[in-house]
């Protein structure tokens, strides 16, 4: 039914409709008449053959046929009218169907009130770029600059004991060295004190049974306390030779030793402040170790 919209369609249509309509029409009446022609023909020829007795009965004949034949013929005609009359009639209904396309121009407003929301007043758009960053940037150069000087020596001292009978001939201590600082420490400036007492006067002997850098690299050596403590009247000295090396940063070494008297006299363990019958290593604090003179490690006496 798109044509019935296009007025140029519809009134082509409606025209071959009514030409075609008026030409069925014309037709019909001439088809009629040359019904009418013959049956007039055919009744003289009837009235010059027959007696004059049938003259009389074919006359009235004609006159019947006639009517009869104008009877069918008005009852085609009235279908086919009525076809077009709907035609006809809805054409009124289409012409109110086009007013709506005047509706579209009430649309042609909407664009101009959107532009009036675009009220970009918020000029507060420049107040962020007000260059706060600029406050950001507090030169934090100076904090890394502060981190070198944080070096530090931090030297850890386990302990375990490699015999652990109360009375024994041999004392034997051994130790891990541990470096948690930030920088390499010269075990040439490192020195561990065991802290014991000693029964009788007899001279003692140190030797080293392991160390990881080295064994030859250690030196073990005797003192005796200006004054007696507590569970402790002499202490070993262990320290290391320049050949032993440095230990690095987050590195450990291992150090196993044994002292004991010359005339293999027994010592009592119990009251020797830096025993320990512990058998693993563990950080004990009744051992003193000491860099470059400084104690970093454990508690003396």
């Amino acid at each position: 039914m798109k044509w019935f919209y296009n007025v140029r369609k519809r009134r082509r249509i409606i025209g071959l409709f009514l030409f075609s309509l008026f030409v069925v029409i014309i037709l019909v009446f001439a088809n009629f008449s040359s019904k009418n022609k013959k049956t007039e023909t055919s009744t003289d020829a009837s009235i010059i053959e027959a007696t004059p007795t049938k003259i009389i009965v074919t006359t009235k004949e004609p006159e019947v046929t006639p009517t009869q034949l104008q009877t069918p013929t008005p009852t085609v005609v009235p279908t086919l009218t009525p076809e077009p009359t709907p035609t006809e009639t809805a054409t009124p209904t289409l012409t109110p169907i086009p007013t709506p396309t005047s509706i579209p121009t009430t649309i042609s407003p909407t664009a101009t009130p959107k532009p009036s929301p675009t009220k970009q007043n918020p000029t507060p758009t420049p107040k962020k770029t007000v260059q706060v960053k600029t406050a950001e940037p507090v030169k934090p150069s100076p904090k890394p600059v502060v981190e070198p000087p944080k070096a530090e020596t931090k030297i850890e001292l386990k302990y375990k004991n490699g015999r652990t009978n109360v009375n024994t001939d041999t004392i034997y201590p051994m130790f891990t060295i541990v470096n948690k600082g930030n920088q390499k420490v010269k075990l040439s400036n490192i020195k561990i004190r065991y802290y014991y007492t000693k029964e009788g006067n007899a001279s003692e002997t140190f030797w080293c049974d392991y160390f990881t850098k080295g064994s030859s690299n250690v030196i073990g050596s005797f003192a005796k306390l200006n004054n007696d403590k507590n569970n402790a009247n002499s202490y070993l000295e262990i320290s290391f030779s320049d050949a032993a090396g440095e230990i690095g940063a987050g590195e450990s070494v291992e150090l196993s030793v044994g002292f004991a008297k010359n005339d293999w006299s027994q010592y009592n363990q119990k009251n020797d402040y830096s025993y320990s019958s512990s058998t693993t290593y563990f950080s004990w604090n009744k051992v003193t170790l000491y860099v470059s003179g400084k104690l970093v490690f454990g508690k003396e006496p």
